[in-house]
């Protein structure tokens, strides 16, 4: 039907009327196969692929549901996982979304490839044991090539028993996969001929036993499964800060420069906010309040305009309390049950209130040699009537001071997503997430996708200097410049613990010493 489907796309995408559509239809229904002009070949007609459907087609594979076959109760269970974070979707589409190309392969080979790693869930807490079974089926269906991966070393027994066993296979050769652009791609041999049966073992992308037992005899034992705290799952939403983003970059002249501040400071790294759900009786989530820290912010400030005191600083104008509304008391009978309130009064018969903290400041900071000013007001409870009695905030003015301050910065744009509301979009929260995970491991990259691919540029570029070097020193002077690089790459990634990473790098840089050698030795003989 699928088939079907996009040969009518392809035939006439503007075909509109029923008449039409049916005896297209009923004639390629009577055609063979062979016969057939492939869909794909077609270059107006194509569909982008995203990764948000790649996040639908991960988490319909947990479920159990074949992608090409999913109907809406399907496609909405779908989504309830997503939303619902759980940490089987989150560990293979982390590994499945740092793949360059991975929009690419066919729906049905990721089915297929999820289904079998599903059957063991060791490969949900073990990076390195899914990343593996996962690069070792693309490069066997797919012809995916990926970096070389060190293996450890194997003892007696077990290379006898390797000699025995046949390495398991995922090849097929009569697949072949075309990229038709804008995410899609075409995969002869895949499907087969619609006449001829289809065998069972054809439908199997790779036996899972098999796949388990290589991914383990390349995994050391003491690496350690991460939580599923330290997975990222990383996107491209166009989300409202997109768009938000894209409107502040398109301003010129004197709207740019008087938003220089704002867009270098709106968005919040999520690790540095905390986020509190008020529920209903039933359990739903009726209000969220996401709160940033302080410190955070003061950071950020000290970034932009210098060491607090300053650059910047915060001077205290006004401090008060403020009555509130009355306190009251519960009025006990004789049995000692609670008949009513009565309003609390002290000693001397005043009625009692509550009390608020009140605190004005004056925010000034120094920006392009000038000096700019910011009123705000903070507020602390005091004085409160709480379940446990009468309760009293024992640090009002620190409080106060620092909601005072926190409010003055936003009117700068500090944080402006959270007052925005945006912290209330999934999917901005997601990309944020990310964003900023990525720039706490690394501060010269902005993903580690990007990150691989600037560096392999420069590697390919400095490698390609070396060889053509005319002298040793020259060779020496490019190597040690690029060591230093990839060595501070390293210890970014291992500040992380991003120990996949780690790996990759650490390749780059053995590899880099086997040019520098070969380069090196090309002299020497030039010498003799």
């Amino acid at each position: 039907m699928e088939k079907l489907i996009e040969a009518i796309q392809a035939k006439s995408p503007a075909m509109t009327t029923w008449p039409e559509v049916k005896k297209f239809a009923d004639t390629w229904v009577q055609t063979a196969n062979a016969d057939r002009t492939p869909a794909a070949a077609n270059k107006d007609v194509t569909v982008t692929r995203t990764y948000d459907m790649l996040d639908n087609e991960i988490a319909l594979a947990i479920k159990g549901v074949n992608p090409l076959h999913a109907k809406a109760a399907d496609v909405t269970a779908a989504k309830e996982l997503i939303n619902q974070r759980d940490q089987t979707w989150r560990a293979w589409s982390m590994s499945l979304r740092v793949i360059v190309g991975i929009l690419d392969i066919d729906r049905e080979i990721i089915f297929k490839m999820i289904t079998a790693g599903l059957s063991y869930p060791e490969f949900s807490t073990n990076p390195d044991m899914r990343r593996k079974f996962i690069h070792k089926c693309l490069s066997e269906r797919c012809g995916m090539t990926f970096e070389a991966e060190e293996k450890p070393a194997l003892n007696t027994a077990s290379k006898a028993a390797d000699s025995q066993q046949k390495e398991p296979s995922c090849q097929d050769e009569s697949l072949k996969v075309q990229s038709l652009g804008d995410g899609k791609s075409s995969i002869d041999g895949l499907m087969g001929n619609s006449e001829k049966t289809i065998e069972p073992a054809d439908e199997t992308l790779v036996t899972p036993s098999q796949s388990v037992t290589t991914a383990k005899a390349a995994v050391q034992s003491e690496n350690k499964a991460p939580t599923a705290d330290d997975e990222i799952t990383t996107d491209d939403f166009q989300t409202r800060a997109s768009v938000l983003e894209k409107e502040l970059d398109s301003k010129e002249g004197d709207a740019a420069k008087n938003l220089d501040i704002w867009k270098r400071v709106q968005r919040t790294d999520p690790a540095r906010t905390k986020r509190k759900d008020t529920r209903d009786n039933s359990g739903k989530v009726i209000r969220t309040v996401t709160s940033i820290r302080p410190t955070y912010q003061y950071m950020r400030a000290t970034e932009i305009f210098g060491p607090f005191g300053i650059g910047w600083g915060v001077d205290v104008l006004e401090e008060r309390f403020d009555p509130g509304i009355p306190l009251m008391e519960g009025i006990i009978d004789s049995a000692g049950r609670e008949t009513g309130k009565k309003v609390m009064r002290d000693g001397d018969g005043k009625i009692l209130t509550s009390l608020n903290h009140t605190m004005k400041i004056m925010l000034w900071y120094n920006h392009a040699g000038a000096r700019g000013e910011i009123i705000a007001y903070g507020h602390t409870k005091y004085l409160y009537a709480s379940k446990f009695g009468l309760s009293v905030e024992e640090e009002p003015s620190k409080k106060s001071l620092t909601d005072a301050t926190t409010k003055a910065l936003s009117s700068l744009g500090f944080s402006a997503d959270v007052y925005l509301g945006m912290f209330e979009d999934n999917e901005y929260t997601q990309e944020n997430e990310y964003e900023h995970n990525i720039k706490n491991a690394s501060a010269k990259a902005d993903d580690s996708v990007r990150l691989r691919k600037e560096l392999d540029e420069r590697f390919k570029a400095n490698t390609k200097t070396m060889r053509e070097a005319v002298t040793s020193n020259e060779v020496t002077k490019i190597c040690s410049s690029l060591t230093r690089v990839i060595g501070s790459h390293i210890k970014s990634a291992k500040a992380v613990a991003d120990t996949e990473h780690v790996k990759y790098l650490e390749s780059r840089l053995t590899r880099l010493e086997e040019i520098k050698g070969e380069c090196l030795a090309k002299f020497e003989e030039e010498k003799q």
